[in-house]
C-alpha cells in the first residue's frame, strides 16, 4: 500500500483563552489527490493547514506530511511540501519572484537555483516583476 501524501488522525488545536479551532480532524489524502478546505469563517480550514504546514503545533491528534511527523520532523516537512498560504509575509513592495525564491529558505528548505519556472509565462513574468500588492491574487482579501 502507498503512504498517504497527508494523514490526520483525531487532529485538535485549542487556542488559549479561546475556542477550539480544529475538534479531531481524520483526514487522508493520497499521493497526487487534490484537496480542498470548504466551510465558513471560523470553521478551522486556516488553522489545519497552518497546522500541516508546520506553522502552528497541534494540541492532540497526530498528523503526518510525505510521511514525516509534523510535530517532531518539521524540516523534513518543510523540505518536501510547496504552501502558497494566501496572505504573503513580505512587504508589499516586494517582487513576488523574490519572494517565491525566498520562501523556501524561510522554513529551511534549499533555495531554488533559479526565478521559479512558472514564471517563465510572459503573464505571470509580468507579475513576478511587480510589487506583490499590484497582484490579483493578492488585492483579493
Amino acid at each position: 500500500m502507498i503512504e498517504p501524501a497527508i494523514q490526520a488522525e483525531q487532529l485538535v488545536r485549542e487556542f488559549k483563552k479561546g475556542p477550539r479551532a480544529v475538534d479531531r480532524i481524520d483526514l487522508v489524502v493520497a499521493p497526487g489527490e487534490i484537496y480542498g478546505f470548504l466551510g465558513p469563517n471560523g470553521a478551522g480550514k486556516s488553522t489545519t493547514v497552518h497546522m500541516l504546514t508546520t506553522l502552528l503545533p497541534p494540541t492532540a491528534g497526530t498528523a503526518r506530511v510525505a510521511g514525516f511527523d509534523v510535530v517532531h520532523q518539521g524540516p523534513q516537512v518543510r523540505q518536501h511540501i510547496g504552501a502558497a498560504l494566501q496572505r504573503p509575509r513580505s512587504t508589499p513592495c516586494s517582487p513576488a519572484a523574490s519572494t517565491c525564491a525566498c520562501r523556501p529558505r524561510s522554513r529551511g528548505s534549499p533555495a531554488p537555483s533559479d526565478v521559479p519556472a512558472p514564471t517563465r509565462c510572459s503573464h505571470v513574468w509580468a507579475c513576478a516583476r511587480r510589487p506583490i500588492a499590484g497582484c490579483a491574487a493578492t488585492r483579493a482579501g
